[in-house]
């Protein structure tokens, strides 16, 4: 993360004071362009210095364009390498959970079909129990009989 940081403040471009008086030298005043008293034309050797500013501005903006450039590919090389790196073992993982959760719902169905089972059984017992064992129940056993005979 420190290298991003980084790499953001390098590429701000910092306002320097000169690049302000760079642009008044080169281009023409305003005033001029008014239809004030013209200036007169600038010599050889002020064009000539004048050009020479104009091209060492445009050669560091060229340069700091191919820093740029250079900052944002690796940037992208970063990102898709993280992408790739992270995203596989996320994806792997996400699989095995799902796997893994596939496999505890069938586990919990299977545990529901066995504990209604036993509970069924449970109560089959119970009804067998009270029926043999209290008195009470002895009323239905004639009824129980002829229902049997009737079959």
């Amino acid at each position: 993360m420190a290298e991003v940081r980084n790499r953001k403040r390098s590429l701000a471009v910092p306002v320097r004071p000169t690049d302000d008086a760079q642009r008044k030298a080169l281009l023409p005043s305003a005033a001029s362009r008014r239809g004030d008293p013209v200036q007169p034309t600038p010599s050889r050797e002020d064009a000539a210095a004048s050009l020479l500013r104009a091209h060492a501005l445009l050669s560091d903006q060229v340069s700091h364009a191919n820093e740029i450039r250079t900052n944002i590919a690796d940037d992208g090389k970063s990102l898709r390498k993280t992408k790739d790196d992270g995203f596989g073992t996320l994806g792997d993982a996400i699989g095995s959970a799902g796997s893994a959760f596939r496999r505890l719902r069938m586990q919990q169905e299977w545990d529901d079909v066995v504990l209604k089972c036993s509970l069924a059984f449970f109560m089959c017992c119970v009804i067998y129990v009270l029926w043999t064992r209290i008195p009470i129940f002895m009323v239905f056993r004639p009824v129980v009989a002829m229902i049997e005979r009737i079959l």
